[in-house]
This record gives structure tokens, C-alpha cells and sequence, in this order.
């Protein structure tokens, strides 16, 4: 808690910028710790914690598509991608697919059973123009690589194109413990 507090004052212009940004990283906590104590924190599939993270965007099935089987997720594996989750909807609504009336995004998770991988891909469509001049970089995206690679032993990926952003997590089943218990 106190890195987030204190990552998201590094990056913030001001009180007034750190404040809401910092809530919402809180609530997307609270929402992962929600989903988690109602399995007594044995875990949750994934597709419940995507739709958390999307719970104020009633469009799910129109502009926001969602498809993947179910796959458990472990405790600690929940927290981190409820935080990416968190980092994703919300560069989405301030400058992506939610930005607009036209946007909408496609989120999809599967097994790659041979490699032992679980795939998250967001795909953000029809939203406004996405520059790539490199200051689309900022705490979100550093906090989303960082969830993958140190806390999921896993990759994330963000490619930036003109019609949208696409982002590829790719973690080990091995450090997601994909069991229901």
C-alpha cells in the first residue's frame, strides 16, 4: 500500500491529480479483495475479476467484448491483475477506447496448454488516434510491466498503433496456480 501511496505521488502533478488516482487504485484493491474473501482467499477466476475491473461500464457483450474459459487464479496472482486491470481501464477511459463514443475493446485470456502459458490480450479499437512519442509512458504501464515480470514471473507487452493499444500479458500457469481449491 505504501508503494502504490508513494509511486503514485512520484508521478502525480498535484494533490488534486494524486488523490483520484490513488483511490482508484485502493478500489481496485478492495474490488480483488472482495472477489477473494467470498472463496475465503482461495483465489477467483479470472473472468469475474475482468468484470469488476469493468463494473462502472455496463456495455459488457457491446463495446466491450470479453472471451476466455475459466481459469483460476491464486491469491496473489488475483491482486496483481486486479492492479493491471485497474491500470488498463483506466488509461482507456482518460485517453483510449472508453474515451469515446466509437471506442471498444476486446479482452481475451486462454491457455497455450503446450507452453504452460496463460495469455491476457487487450485490445483497445475505434478510440482517438494513439501517438507513439514515447510519453504515452507513465506509472500505469510501469506498473502493469512490473506486476507481470516480478510478481507473475510473466511479460507484458504494449504495441501502440494508429486504430488503438494493444497490451499481451503472458505469465507461467505455474505462477498462477490455474486450480480451483
Amino acid at each position: 500500500m505504501l508503494s502504490i501511496a508513494a509511486n503514485t505521488a512520484r508521478t502525480s502533478a498535484s494533490l488534486e491529480a494524486f488523490r483520484p488516482a490513488f483511490e482508484g487504485r485502493i478500489h481496485a484493491l478492495a474490488r480483488a479483495h472482495g472477489l477473494l474473501a467470498a472463496t475465503a482467499g482461495k483465489g477467483t477466476d479470472i473472468a469475474e475479476l475482468v468484470r469488476a475491473a469493468l463494473v462502472q461500464h455496463g456495455e459488457i457483450g457491446t463495446r466491450i467484448r470479453l472471451s476466455g474459459g475459466p481459469f483460476w487464479l491464486n491469491t496473489d496472482c488475483a491482486l496483481a491483475f486486479a492492479m493491471m486491470l485497474h491500470e488498463l481501464v483506466t488509461n482507456a477511459e482518460q485517453h483510449g477506447a472508453l474515451s469515446s463514443n466509437t471506442g471498444w475493446l476486446e479482452i481475451r485470456w486462454s491457455v497455450n496448454a503446450a507452453a504452460q502459458r496463460l495469455v491476457f490480450d487487450w485490445t483497445e479499437c475505434g478510440g482517438p488516434a494513439v501517438p507513439d512519442d514515447g510519453q504515452a509512458r507513465g506509472l500505469g504501464m510501469e506498473l502493469i510491466e512490473r506486476s507481470a515480470n516480478a510478481n507473475l514471473s510473466g511479460t507484458a507487452n504494449c504495441e501502440f498503433a494508429r486504430g488503438g493499444v494493444h497490451w499481451r500479458i503472458d505469465v507461467p500457469v505455474s505462477a498462477v496456480d490455474g486450480k480451483r481449491r
